[in-house]
């Protein structure tokens, strides 16, 4: 017998015998099996199906969203001699609403955090009457100071900001507005506002004007015509749906496109509660929240494309923006004990707005209004008017959510001027399409980047976002057209995870300073997990 057939022979035996082996546990296995009294076989499937469905739900919980492989080194480069386009301030916007609290903190909150612009009455449909300081449908704002136009007025010159107002269409009539242009711009109020909104969300069934497109644009017409007599060099805005109301945009395009200078999107991508479960849940998941930055450049790239389809004479003289937004709907409408734990005022949500006003700034939106500076719900910042009856306590002066901190950053100390940059070489994960249409879908880098310069041309502000709950990543960063001084500074917005918010506990989510070294053309840069890091260089022409 040759070698070869020893082995083949030896292996052919312990293969047989292994399967015989097996054969045998499994006949005993089942006479012992059926020898077993009942009530234990249920037991002993119990807890087979609780392991089961234990292991099911922690696959799903601790890595929903798995890494794909890094193919190599991320790469950031940054050319400071290509100018993308100026980046319009008014994107670090908020909205103002009648329950906001009158206080001087809370003016000087909102000036310190950069905060440029806000829009008023903020939201709803409550027929706001600016002469008689009174809403038609809604009482509980007849005590607020923030009900009257010169109190608003004087909240807006202390927070250093302009304004855009809403429109009363719902109880109102075009002589009342044209009206109101005329006081705020030519008038007594001697306040200039330049961005009208006519109506809040017409296309909703919630909203007290609710109408079709068509009759919308016939409103448009009759309100732009008497408002612009007041003061030809205003700009009239349209309600826009977006893609779960497509009937509406076409008709208010083909209806109105030549009087409305821009149209006004409001954006909650990720409208996940109790009365919206998504998949058995209530809370999206920290992942969910922070991919939906990614859908601003189709919903954007959507407008252009109407505007070719139905009012080509139109292109580029229509501007897009977004005038109530957020990235999580999940909080509640109060709890003054800070028992809530969820997304709208975590980390997440934090890392969601820096990433969303890049991107902002990338395609060119002129107005974004976070939505809004005070309130239990979707406040900057906790609380809001006693003597309006909402009750609660006044904001305690500490607890800023991440929200406002990510603004901050972006406002304070990303540039004016957007350059070209190119991030590659980010891991990525996958997010699943939801039952929102303004959500996104697809593909996430971990590591976003952006890139400005100051319009003297002497800073340089890069902007790296890091999504993943626990790796750090080191970016390598060239800068091309430029010349480093060697230092600068770096502001790092972080917390402990993901979930982690200053309701109940202030601070523990905060933005810290440190100087940066060794800075050079060729630099790298390690970005901690679950964090906004925005780095200061100054440069020199070359």
């Amino acid at each position: 017998m040759t070698v070869k057939q020893y082995k083949r022979k030896y292996f052919f035996g312990f293969l047989f015998g292994v399967i015989f082996c097996l054969t045998a546990l499994s006949i005993a296995g089942f006479f012992v099996y059926r020898s077993v009294p009942t009530r234990f076989k249920s037991k002993v499937s119990y807890y087979l199906k609780k392991a089961t469905q234990n292991l099911s739900h922690v696959s799903k919980r601790t890595i929903p969203f798995p890494d794909k492989t890094q193919s190599g080194p991320i790469i950031f480069k940054v050319n400071v001699g290509h100018i993308i386009r100026e980046i319009n301030p008014m994107i670090y916007g908020s909205n103002l609403t009648a329950k906001t609290e009158f206080e001087m903190d809370i003016a000087k909150f909102g000036k310190e955090i950069g905060i440029t612009n806000v829009r008023f009455p903020g939201g709803e449909s409550d027929g706001y009457r600016w002469k008689l300081a009174k809403f038609d449908f809604n009482d509980r704002y007849d005590e607020a100071p923030l009900a009257n136009i010169e109190n608003v007025i004087k909240f807006c010159r202390i927070m250093d900001v302009k304004l855009v107002i809403q429109v009363n269409i719902e109880s109102g009539t075009p002589e009342e507005a044209a009206e109101l242009v005329h006081y705020m711009n030519k008038g007594s109020g001697n306040f200039r506002v330049d961005y009208w909104e006519i109506g809040n969300e017409v296309y909703g069934n919630w909203d007290r004007a609710y109408m079709s497109g068509e009759d919308y644009a016939k409103v448009i017409k009759k309100y732009a015509e008497l408002m612009k007599q007041a003061d030809p060099a205003i700009k009239i805005g349209a309600d826009w749906g977006g893609p779960r109301y497509q009937q509406f945009d076409d008709a208010v395009l083909k209806g109105a496109a030549d009087y409305i200078d821009f149209v006004s999107f409001h954006w909650y991508p990720n409208h996940i509660n109790k009365s919206h479960l998504y998949k058995g849940r209530n809370h999206p998941f920290p992942e969910e929240v922070m991919a939906n930055a990614l859908a601003v450049g189709n919903m954007v790239g959507r407008f252009k494309n109407m505007i070719l389809e139905f009012a080509p004479h139109r292109e580029g003289k229509i501007e897009f923006t977004v005038m109530e937004w957020d990235g999580s709907w999940d909080a509640v409408p109060s709890d003054l004990e800070f028992e809530y734990k969820g997304m709208t005022w975590a980390l997440a949500n934090g890392i969601f707005h820096a990433d969303a006003l890049g991107q902002f700034a990338l395609h060119g939106i002129t107005v974004a209004n976070q939505y809004s500076l005070q309130e239990i719900m979707h406040g900057l910042i906790r609380g809001w008017d006693k003597q309006a009856g909402w009750g609660g306590s006044r904001w305690d002066g500490e607890t800023i959510r991440p929200k406002a901190l990510a603004i901050k950053l972006f406002a304070r100390y990303f540039q004016d001027v957007l350059v070209e940059s190119e991030l590659t070489g980010s891991p990525l994960y996958y997010k699943k399409p939801d039952w929102r249409a303004d959500s996104y879908a697809g593909q996430v880098p971990y590591v976003t980047g952006y890139a400005s310069k100051s319009s003297q041309g002497d800073a340089l502000a890069i902007a790296l976002i890091n999504k993943h709950a626990e790796k750090d990543f080191k970016v390598n960063i060239a800068i091309n057209g430029a010349i480093t001084e060697n230092k600068g500074e770096v502001w790092i917005l972080n917390g402990p995870d993901l979930k982690a918010q200053n309701d109940g506990s202030p601070g523990v989510v905060a933005i810290k300073k440190y100087d940066l070294s060794d800075v050079k053309n060729r630099f790298s840069y390690n970005v901690p997990p679950h964090s906004v890091n925005m780095l200061r260089i100054p440069i020199e022409r070359r």
